[in-house]
């Protein structure tokens, strides 16, 4: 018999787990889908509109594409929520694209959206303090004659 599982990141975590040990040594294959890059997210849109029978180019301004790919930090799952609540809210307003107001009220409505948000801010700010950090030092650095 064989079995085939499908999930989230955690339940890797779960199979991690030491009453697990068992199960996770017969998993003989496991892959981890990566986050879709900036461009793939264009090409993903792209694709399932073209799957519902939309072909007339991107429904999606570039500024709504822009948002979705910051807010769901590529993951497919969390860009299908928010398109599809950014969809929902151009169609109440009579719109014939979706534009970033309507991405941005969808990323209001999620939860998972505004976790990915949070995080994505929160690694500029280490890159930012960082990049900082080490313009200071090397700033020390030539001052004190130690580059030679």
């Amino acid at each position: 018999m064989q079995v085939v599982l499908f999930g989230q990141p955690e339940l890797d975590s779960k199979l991690n787990q030491p009453s697990l040990r068992q199960l996770k040594q017969r998993i003989t294959f496991s892959y981890t889908l990566k986050p879709l890059a900036k461009h793939e997210v264009d090409l993903y849109l792209y694709h399932r509109l073209a799957k519902a029978g939309y072909t007339y180019g991107s429904m999606f301004s570039a500024a709504a594409k822009k948002h979705l790919y910051y807010a769901s930090g590529g993951l497919p799952r969390i860009l299908n929520v928010l398109c599809h609540k950014a969809l929902l809210v151009s169609y109440g307003k009579g719109a014939r694209m979706v534009d970033a107001s309507a991405v941005k009220r969808a990323i209001a409505d999620t939860e998972c959206a505004q976790a990915a948000r949070i995080r994505l801010r929160s690694n500029m700010r280490f890159a930012l303090i960082s990049g900082f950090a080490l313009v200071v030092v090397l700033a020390v650095y030539w001052k004190l004659g130690l580059f030679s």
